[in-house]
């Protein structure tokens, strides 16, 4: 594929840190704008409505802490059924998400109440997945390859949630 350019063998050679780097950018994209777009926000009707969601943005930090007790406590089992679970944690992330991202937008529950259990719901997953990633890197990687692909996915990160909040319509940016 980059025959010539010199680029195969260094590709090749850290494809792991490449697709970590990739994994961990784009998770903490979907994570940014959930957490700080303006298209999550609902229509500003009341004060006590604008606070909410920033309110229900400290569960996301719940869920993350959450999801690191358990893999503290029960590491031993999280490692003999982890290829059971990764499906589960990805759907409890999207379904945390799509909680968010109409919290706002519905009557039928409360907003606060779902806007908040889908916050808990994205941190737990999205811990799952970032220490998963770098619980791989830590066996596959030298630790200098490790933290370049670490580092890479957070400015990958920064500037494409920047890029997507500014260029992208709200409804985009939530699908």
């Amino acid at each position: 594929m980059f025959q010539g350019s010199g680029l195969a063998h260094p590709l090749r050679k850290h494809a792991v840190a490449v697709w970590a780097a990739l994994a961990l950018g784009f998770m903490g994209l979907w994570m940014n704008l959930v957490g700080y777009s303006k298209a999550f926000e609902p229509l500003p009707a009341t004060a006590e409505a604008l606070a909410q969601p920033e309110v229900s943005r400290y569960a996301f930090y719940l869920g993350v802490i959450v999801c690191g007790i358990c893999f503290f406590l029960f590491h031993k089992k999280i490692t003999r059924f982890k290829i059971y679970l990764d499906p589960v944690f990805a759907l409890l992330m999207c379904l945390g998400t799509a909680s968010f991202g109409i919290a706002y937008q519905q009557t039928l529950f409360s907003a606060s109440v779902l806007a908040t259990s889908g916050c808990i719901l994205s941190g737990i997953g999205y811990n799952w997945f970032v220490c998963s990633v770098y619980l791989y890197l830590a066996q596959k990687a030298s630790i200098k390859i490790a933290i370049s692909s670490i580092a890479a996915s957070l400015i990958f990160e920064t500037l494409a949630a920047t890029l997507c909040t500014l260029l992208l319509p709200k409804s985009l940016q939530i699908l």
